[in-house]
């Protein structure tokens, strides 16, 4: 996925229009899944990362932005997943020795492990 990072650009948005869109979220989150699929919490309402997550990613070396895909795991409950990114848009990972970590001199970090509401609100 390349897309040259937009300069400047404005992310912020008003709490009034925040919550405007959370409860429409909220209100329909279950509506857009399939019938054999609602009830499940598959979509949360929220996902809790700490701060250490997002510095660990804009202290990634030619880290120009965020990246948040969405993944499901084996429940088939979907989370967020975030990763840095350059200033021409790639994601700045690396699949060669996932064993290593960032901390240690390893790969960047990939952040999920979110803490998903429900059940943690």
């Amino acid at each position: 996925m390349s897309t040259v990072i937009p300069k400047p650009y404005s992310h912020f948005i008003s709490w009034s229009q925040a919550q405007t869109m959370i409860a429409l979220y909220q209100t329909n989150r279950e509506s857009i899944l399939a019938p054999e699929y609602q009830g499940r919490d598959i979509l949360a309402f929220s996902e809790l990362f700490n701060v250490a997550a997002f510095v660990a990613l804009v202290n990634v070396p030619g880290c120009a932005a965020v990246r948040v895909y969405y993944g499901m795991d084996d429940n088939l409950l979907v989370h967020a997943i975030l990763v840095a990114v350059d200033s021409q848009g790639n994601d700045i990972v690396s699949a060669s020795n996932p064993a290593a970590t960032f901390e240690s001199g390893g790969n960047p970090p990939v952040v999920e492990e979110g803490q998903r509401c429900p059940p943690n609100c």
